[in-house]
């Protein structure tokens, strides 16, 4: 893995099913969070923070009514670099993101 996105939703791990079918997504992750990755194969990999707002957006009240509140939503991105370490955001889906309240996280680490 060089690069991944990811929607973490810190949430009780009982909520786990039902924030699945909320969303009718298949986690790729619930060990500690219910995460949903793109990584660089994917599709989706350059729209990937929009995909994600738009999913919860599309799915906020679902979300509100099963007590996941905005802080309980994160967006990640997580780089593993060798010699140099860079990342560009567009303006549009920082704004974007800001608006929404949504939290993004960066995490980068030397391979």
């Amino acid at each position: 893995m060089n690069s991944e996105y990811v929607l973490r939703i810190n949430t009780d791990k009982e909520k786990y099913n039902t924030l699945s079918s909320l969303l009718a997504v298949v986690p790729t992750s619930t060990r500690v969070y219910w995460e949903l990755s793109i990584n660089e194969s994917s599709n989706l990999y350059t729209k990937a923070i929009n995909y994600f707002l738009e999913l919860i957006e599309n799915n906020i009240e679902r979300l509100n009514q099963s007590g996941i509140k905005k802080e309980d939503l994160s967006i990640w991105y997580l780089y593993e670099y060798e010699e140099q370490c860079n990342m560009e955001f567009q303006p549009d889906e920082l704004k974007k993101l800001g608006d929404s309240g949504i939290t993004l996280c960066i995490s980068c680490w030397k391979k």
